[in-house]
C-alpha cells in the first residue's frame, strides 16, 4: 500500500503593482515598501491583497512617510481581523482598537513597546501607533 501526502498549496502570488516598490531588507526577511498608500489601502482590496501577499512572502514588511487618518489606520489593521484593545492601557475612544502612544521627544524620549505576548495578535499589534507630544 503506497501513502500519499498531499503538498501544502503554494502561496497564491498576486501580481505586485508597477507603482510600488519592494526593497527586501536581507535574503530571507523583511521588505521596506514605498510608492503605497496604506490609507488607500485600507478602502482598495486589490490593493490590501499585494501587501498581504507581500506580508507573507517576506514576513516583516516597512513603510515610511505614510499619511493616514486614524479612521484608516483602524481600517487597515481590521483587514487582518478583529481588533482588541490593549488590556491596561485601552484604546482611542474615537476609534476603538488603535492605541496611542506618547514616546515624547528630545533626548530624553524613551522608546516604547506595547504588545502583550499573552494576548499577541497579528491585527491588534497593527493597530499600534506612535504619536507626537501634544501640548
Amino acid at each position: 500500500m503506497t501513502n500519499t501526502i498531499d503538498a501544502a498549496p503554494a502561496l497564491a502570488r498576486v501580481p505586485v503593482g508597477a507603482s510600488i516598490k519592494v526593497e527586501p531588507l536581507t535574503c530571507t526577511i523583511g521588505a521596506e515598501l514605498s510608492g503605497v498608500s496604506l490609507g488607500d489601502a485600507s478602502r482598495d482590496d486589490a490593493l490590501f491583497a499585494e501587501i498581504h501577499w507581500l506580508l507573507l512572502k517576506h514576513k516583516v514588511l516597512f513603510f515610511r512617510d505614510q499619511d493616514m487618518t486614524r479612521a484608516e489606520h483602524v481600517a487597515f489593521a481590521r483587514r487582518f481581523g478583529e481588533l482588541e484593545d490593549h488590556p491596561v492601557v485601552g484604546s482611542d475612544p474615537d476609534n476603538p482598537g488603535l492605541l496611542g502612544v506618547d514616546r515624547g521627544t528630545g533626548p530624553d524620549a524613551v522608546p516604547t513597546h506595547t504588545s502583550s505576548p499573552r494576548r499577541l495578535r497579528e491585527s491588534s499589534e497593527l493597530a499600534n501607533v506612535f504619536l507626537p507630544t501634544l501640548s
